[in-house]
């Protein structure tokens, strides 16, 4: 008799085991789905727009700053998912948020779903744009040519000047 008790004693501690672990790893499994699905939510939401006077002001450019800017840091455009407009536009918003308004890239990356982008943040004094078209000088005086006049044989004759 005290065989079968002990028997039973370890049949009513292997379940009651056995059930705790079980509570123990659906706890944790829960646990797990909360903590990816919270993470997941947070990664794809939708980045803080800026101001888009802001980020037409950042230039971007495989080029080293002017002498005059300061160097600011570094700066990435990685998307979570996206194409190469998408990995700028990151880049131009990041660009804006660290302050600077040149950045150098260094480096342009394929990645499994998008692009990245990584250089250089500079504040610089004043930059152009690089498309911009540099001011045009002022017209210069036209010299005077002879006027023309067409004659009937299809021949062209200069004119005579006015007389003064």
């Amino acid at each position: 008799m005290h065989g079968a008790n002990v028997a039973r004693l370890a049949h009513d501690f292997e379940l009651w085991y056995t059930g705790l672990m079980s509570r123990t790893i659906l706890h944790s499994l829960l646990t797990l789905c909360s903590l990816t699905v919270a993470a997941l939510a947070t990664g794809c939401a939708t980045p803080t727009p800026v101001e888009p006077r802001l980020a037409a002001s950042i230039t971007v450019t495989k080029n080293e700053p002017p002498t005059a800017c300061t160097y600011m840091g570094y700066v990435k455009g990685d998307p979570l998912v996206g194409d190469m407009a998408e990995a700028h536009r990151d880049l131009v918003r990041n660009a804006v948020l660290g302050g600077g308004n040149y950045v150098s890239v260094d480096v342009v990356e394929r990645n499994v779903a998008s692009y990245a982008i990584r250089g250089r943040l500079f504040a610089c004094p004043h930059v152009a744009p690089p498309n911009a078209q540099p001011p045009s000088p002022p017209p210069a005086a036209q010299p005077q040519t002879p006027s023309v006049e067409q004659v009937p044989n299809g021949f062209e004759a200069p004119k005579a000047p006015p007389a003064r």
